[in-house]
């Protein structure tokens, strides 16, 4: 038979005692030997810690990712401030140094064109 999880919801079989999705102990226990029961939660614990949890809930989930602005991006923010500053509202959860790098830079290029403006 098969049973959904209670702290998951993904469909289960009703022999086990502990879920391969979310690894939580499920609350009703089998009704089947004891013996069956140890070598169901010894097959369930092997692929429990196989499972990873899903990538957004993951910490290292950007730590793959270079949080560094490049160089030409800081160029454009620097020449048209509001892409700059548009960057930084859509990279700042997800890339921090390189949104504030973006930032900085497209208030950089603001302020020189305001220099430049009034000097003229």
């Amino acid at each position: 038979m098969v049973k959904k999880c209670p702290h998951c919801n993904h469909y289960i079989s009703d022999t086990i005692t502990i879920c391969p999705h979310c690894g939580n102990e499920l609350s009703s226990l089998s009704s089947e030997p004891a013996e069956s029961n140890q070598s169901n939660s010894t097959l369930v614990s092997n692929v429990n810690t196989n499972n990873q949890t899903p990538l957004e809930e993951r910490e290292d989930f950007y730590e793959d990712v270079e949080d560094s602005a490049g160089i030409l991006m800081k160029i454009i923010c620097f020449m048209i401030p509001i892409v700059g500053l548009v960057l930084y509202f859509v990279k700042r959860n997800n890339l921090p140094n390189a949104a504030k790098s973006y930032l900085i830079w497209a208030a950089a290029g603001f302020g020189f064109t305001l220099l430049v403006n009034l000097a003229l």
